[in-house]
C-alpha cells in the first residue's frame, strides 16, 4: 500500500471512529424514527472505522459494547 493511501485511510478512521457510538441500539432512539436511522448509520460507520483501523495497526480506544438485554 502506498504511503498516500495509508495516510488517507488513517485520516478516515480518525474522522469516523467514535467508540461511544458503537453501542447505539434501537432502544436509544425509540419513538423518533429519524434518530433511529442516523444512530444506526453512526454506529455502523464507527464499527467499520474501528475494524479498518485495527487492520492498519492503529492504536484505538476499545469500542463501547451494547448492554445485554435481560429476559
Amino acid at each position: 500500500m502506498n504511503e498516500k493511501m495509508l495516510k488517507e485511510l488513517q485520516k478516515w478512521v480518525k474522522d469516523n471512529y467514535n467508540p461511544h457510538t458503537t453501542d447505539y441500539t434501537p432502544e436509544r432512539s425509540a419513538g423518533n424514527s429519524y434518530d433511529c436511522f442516523y444512530d444506526g448509520e453512526q454506529c455502523a460507520t464507527s464499527w467499520c472505522a474501528y475494524e479498518v483501523g485495527k487492520i492498519l495497526g492503529m492504536a484505538l480506544e476499545e469500542p463501547d459494547m451494547p448492554e445485554e438485554e435481560e429476559y
